[in-house]
């Protein structure tokens, strides 16, 4: 922490917390003193050393937008991870979790580490000054107890990355999707990656794709960096498959003539791309059917063929844009509702992508 005037050579650097007061007190170490207060009651039980900070961004949020961050262990037991909040939420005591004691120990917690890590230098220092900087600072804050994750086995938090995406939460202010995926009570509950794409090189192809993603103003983008992860995915469609037609193969010569047409299919990105939406993930029957209602719209605007499926739509969708995205009127606008919920279905898959015959 640093917060520093350039006239004057000292600079406040020391952090403490005044309970009678219910403020924290900002100091050089000798005798210059900054107090920082806030309405909200802050309870100081929690040792804020065992708990991290995330950052992250969401336009629909306001101070009332206060949610418990839940997950399964492997056993299948609910395990709050934390607590989720903007940053305003700390500055006032209006809003619906101010009496809420657990609220109080987390709010205490998360002003302790934001203000250890404010670096502000200004023209002059004024009591107000730290007030000013968090108030203006629109970002969603995520308190995680260590304590509670240390018995979760392999607990990282990218993989739970998609359960904030969906959400709405994002690490950048970018070019932030629509951030109304789903609107929760008082509890976040976060899924994760599928554990068939759980492998640490999987993952890192998938989070720097949804990085693009999110923090991605054009639509056409979007849409193409969505299409992406289905790329990556029907490539491990292909590996499955390619193995369960070689064992045919495998366990008998004759069968080599009847998986012809089988090897046809597999080599046809169309019938991958229908594959992993029926075969290999789970998607909900809203998201699935708003999805292909607005691919077909957009297919016979452009007097091009639809289809009854969603992969096949979806597919078409994609050639339309490699193809002949120069005929395309207002193609911004008309991707707008297509890549919201085709992010959405991306995210869905992403939590549901199997490699076996689960859902077949």
């Amino acid at each position: 922490m640093k917060i520093k005037s350039k006239d004057i050579e000292y600079a406040y650097t020391h952090l403490k917390f005044d309970e009678g007061e219910n403020a924290f007190i900002l100091s050089d170490g000798q005798e210059h003193e900054l107090l920082f207060s806030t309405d909200l009651h802050l309870d100081t039980e929690y040792d804020p050393n065992n708990f991290k900070l995330y950052y992250y961004y969401n336009k629909n949020c306001s101070e009332n937008s206060i949610f418990q961050v839940y997950i399964k262990s492997d056993e299948n037991k609910e395990i709050r991870i934390g607590w989720i909040f903007p940053i305003s939420s700390l500055l006032s005591d209006q809003h619906d979790e101010a009496q809420n004691k657990y609220f109080q120990k987390y709010a205490y917690v998360a002003l302790y580490n934001i203000l250890n890590e404010l670096d502000i230098v200004s023209n002059e220092i004024y009591s107000n000054i730290i007030y000013e900087a968090l108030s203006s600072d629109d970002r969603i804050i995520f308190v995680m107890d260590k304590e509670n994750i240390v018995n979760i086995v392999n607990f990282e938090i990218s993989d739970y990355q998609i359960g904030f995406y969906k959400y709405g939460f994002y690490e950048s202010d970018k070019g932030i999707r629509n951030s109304n995926f789903d609107k929760p009570r008082k509890k976040l509950h976060l899924k994760k990656f599928s554990n068939a794409l759980i492998d640490k090189n999987s993952k890192l192809i998938i989070l720097s794709i949804l990085e693009q993603i999110t923090s991605c103003s054009s639509e056409i983008l979007v849409f193409y960096f969505c299409y992406q992860i289905i790329e990556f995915l029907i490539n491990k469609v292909f590996d499955n498959e390619f193995t369960t037609v070689v064992k045919k193969v495998t366990d008998s010569v004759e069968n080599l003539f009847d998986i012809k047409d089988e090897f046809n299919d597999l080599m046809n990105e169309k019938k991958r791309v229908r594959k992993l939406f029926n075969d290999y993930s789970n998607i909900n029957s809203n998201s699935r059917n708003s999805l292909n209602e607005l691919c077909k719209d957009l297919l016979r605007d452009n007097e091009h063929r639809n289809y009854n499926d969603l992969g096949d739509n979806i597919y078409a969708v994609r050639c339309l844009l490699v193809h002949k995205l120069y005929s395309i009127q207002n193609i911004e606008q008309e991707l707008v509702d297509i890549d919201y919920r085709f992010f959405e279905c991306i995210i869905e898959i992403l939590e549901t992508f199997k490699l076996n015959t689960d859902y077949k």
